[in-house]
């Protein structure tokens, strides 16, 4: 029983990694419409497991995080610049 509590902690932590290394590519290609299943290959899982890893690790889904992004992405740009909303939703718009 051990270990397994140890295999199972070993795999969280992989997916800890694995998760922040997916949020990254998240954060830097935000203007694309990256898929489920982009997602789930840079993190080298299935779509269904690394949807269920995703969740679990962040608390909500890879597009609710998208979304998040953007929008704070958005925010920024409207305090931070002269442009418009319009503005600001055209330089972050997904292609």
């Amino acid at each position: 029983m051990t270990g397994d509590r140890c295999h199972l902690g070993l795999q969280r932590t992989e997916h800890i990694e694995v998760i922040a290394s997916v949020v990254g590519e998240m954060r830097r290609q935000m203007s694309r419409a990256l898929s489920l299943g982009d997602l789930a290959d840079m993190a080298r899982m299935s779509p269904f497991h690394f949807l269920r890893v995703f969740r679990a690790q962040t608390g909500i889904t890879p597009r609710d995080f998208m979304a998040a992004i953007r929008m704070g992405e958005a925010k920024r740009l409207l305090l931070t610049t002269s442009l418009s909303v319009a503005g600001s939703s055209t330089s972050i718009a997904t292609a």
